[in-house]
């Protein structure tokens, strides 16, 4: 039985959400990405870099901001700031303009903010600036340790390619160098020791940095900080090398393995999908054998065979009991005798307020036929006029509201009762009953088993998760009505269409009080919208027809005719009892030391 549950709420909640995705077209509202980096830096002699980063952003939605942030450090620092966009150069002003770039500091960051207007579009932002600090000159050798990208970035950039030019040309595979931050970085030294670094795609907040030995001479006009570098940073960057090499080994043999078990899933995927779906047939053939009818013999606004209105609802909806129910129950016992709904005179005559209502209930009656009423009207009764009205025969709709939760609780109750009642009218059959909820179990269990497979299987098993979907979907429609059920929801239906579109006149001015009564009633429990309810309570009013609703007491004097009033406590009783009851209407790695270059983003 939990399986079968499981199933119904995982449909349930699939289908809104793709109702939600139909709907919306899109599941977000705004976003954008970094498609492209192209970053060129230029050393020279005084070991300053001019770093030139242009990214390709793909906005969508509207956006009004790109920025760029830069630590503030004593050792090192970045000016000489300028952004252009093609041959655009965007102007420094503090106004915030579209078209201008400003610059504040903070206690640990200098941000740059590029000001514009875009939407739905691609735009390619360019920033130069200068570093002083990222090279240091040693009596061996010279160490550039940079971070080309940082971990503020918060999100991923695709595409990326580096360019590191030196001072002047190098001999033949110099700088030595070392990348880290991606295992799937690739450089290579072209020519005159120019440092070329390609990379795919570097995840959101990770870092991607370059570590390289030059000639001291290279940097002929730096200072000299005493000690060697060299031996040292080639030891460390070896065992990194070592470390990334090992990680390479276990990434390959992952994909290997991961090859083997998709290749495997690839073979099993179609035939699993075909042994899914042809369980639905079988159940089909087994379990759905529906009884064959006419067109249902229904005169002109003939009720038919009386039930229940909450009966009459779990029809409609397949077993479903819906808050129509609740409501449609209230009103019948109010028609029977057992309540009355009532509006509350107002306290200050002349003033034009919005009604209020409270139900009272006729206490000898409940008392006397308690025990010959259904438990599920029986129960409501004693919860409304008992623990909610604190044992008052008055129960008003805020008092109602302001204990939802009891009501919520007994709701998932009242379903269970009216389900046990309904079951003894045998409207649906039993063999088909089983036959569903073989489907859904068997149904769950194979999505289950389908969506984990999917996962070590590889993507070709997402077919028999499709398979599993289907048959839990297709399951639902086993279930079917008996033929005395059958025969009562066509007849329900028929009266449906007909009030539905049925334009209230002449023909009906004289109806007894049990049909007009009924309209209401019963129109609730057919869920018919807010129209047919204007349509009735008008027609109710212009024909001389409120004397039949003897067990609604309003007062005219507040609100203009019987129909807007009566229109009025219908919203009003369906909009409290919704509300109270809760039905309601998403290189190598290590390293990691390098001169940090700040972050970015759009806003």
């Amino acid at each position: 039985m939990k399986t079968i549950l499981f199933a119904h709420k995982f449909l349930v909640e699939f289908i809104i959400v793709i109702l939600m995705v139909f709907n919306t077209g899109k599941i977000y509202a705004r976003d954008y990405s970094i498609d492209r980096l192209r970053m060129s830096i230029e050393a020279d002699s005084r070991g300053q870099l001019t770093v030139t980063e242009t990214r390709t952003f793909r906005f969508e939605g509207s956006f009004s901001e790109v920025y760029r942030t830069f630590p503030l450090s004593d050792t090192v620092s970045f000016d000489n700031i300028a952004v252009f966009e093609g041959s655009y150069v965007y102007q420094y002003s503090d106004s915030g303009a579209e078209g201008t770039f400003s610059i504040s500091e903070r206690s640990n960051e200098k941000e740059v903010v590029v000001h514009f207007d875009a939407t739905d579009t691609v735009r390619v932002f360019s920033i130069r600036f200068t570093i002083d600090g990222a090279v240091r000159r040693y009596e061996d050798a010279a160490l550039l340790y940079y971070q080309l990208i940082s971990e503020g970035w918060s999100k991923a950039h695709h595409d990326i390619s580096v360019e590191i030019i030196p001072p002047e040309s190098l001999p033949e595979n110099q700088p030595a160098h070392w990348v880290h931050g991606s295992l799937d970085a690739v450089s290579s030294i072209k020519q005159g020791g120019r440092v070329s670094i390609e990379l795919g795609l570097l995840p959101a907040e990770r870092f991607l940095e370059i570590r390289a030995l030059y000639p001291p001479a290279v940097f002929n006009e730096m200072e000299i900080t005493p000690g060697v570098i060299k031996s040292r940073v080639e030891r460390e960057a070896g065992l990194l090398a070592e470390e990334a090499n090992r990680k390479r080994e276990e990434q390959l043999e992952r994909q290997r393995i991961r090859d083997a078990r998709h290749a495997a899933g690839k073979r099993v995927a179609i035939p699993a999908a075909l042994i899914i779906i042809s369980i639905l047939p079988l159940l089909f053939r087994k379990y759905s054998d529906r009884p064959v009818y006419k067109k249902a013999d229904i005169k002109t606004g003939e009720m038919p065979e009386k039930h229940p209105p909450a009966m009459v609802s779990y029809l409609l909806f397949s077993g479903y009991v819906t808050g129509n129910a609740l409501v449609s129950t209230l009103f019948h016992l109010a028609y029977r005798g057992y309540i009355r709904i009532e509006e509350i005179p107002s306290k200050k005559p002349g003033l034009v307020k919005k009604p209020k209502y409270q139900f009272v209930i006729d206490r000898e009656k409940f008392n006397k036929e308690r025990e010959s009423m259904p438990e599920y009207e029986a129960g409501m009764l004693d919860l409304f006029f008992g623990d909610i009205s604190g044992g008052s025969d008055v129960l008003g709709f805020r008092q109602l509201k302001k204990k939802s939760s009891k009501v919520q609780s007994f709701f998932t109750r009242w379903r269970k009762e009216v389900k046990k009642e309904a079951e003894k009218q045998n409207w649906f059959d039993p063999k088909s009953k089983k036959g569903r909820n073989i489907g859904l179990a068997t149904g769950s269990v194979l999505f289950a088993g389908s969506l984990i497979s999917a996962v070590f299987l590889g993507p070709w098993m997402l077919i028999p998760v499709l398979a599993a979907l289907i048959l839990l979907i297709g399951s639902l429609f086993i279930y079917h009505r008996s033929p005395s059920g059958e025969k009562a929801y066509r007849q329900w239906m028929a009266l449906k269409k007909y009030l539905k579109k049925h334009r209230f006149g002449k023909d009906t001015a004289r109806l007894e009080a049990s049909a007009i009564n009924e309209y209401l009633i019963y129109g609730i429990a057919l869920g018919l919208g807010k129209g047919y309810f204007k349509r009735f309570a008008r027609w109710v009013e212009e024909s001389g027809q409120s004397p039949h609703f003897w067990w609604i007491v309003l007062y005219s004097n507040n609100i203009s005719g019987f129909g807007k009033a009566l229109n009025e406590v219908i919203n009003t009783t369906s909009g409290t009892m919704s509300s109270a009851s809760g039905m309601g209407g998403g290189g190598t790695m290590g390293g990691g030391g390098g001169v940090s270059s700040g972050g970015g983003g759009a806003r």
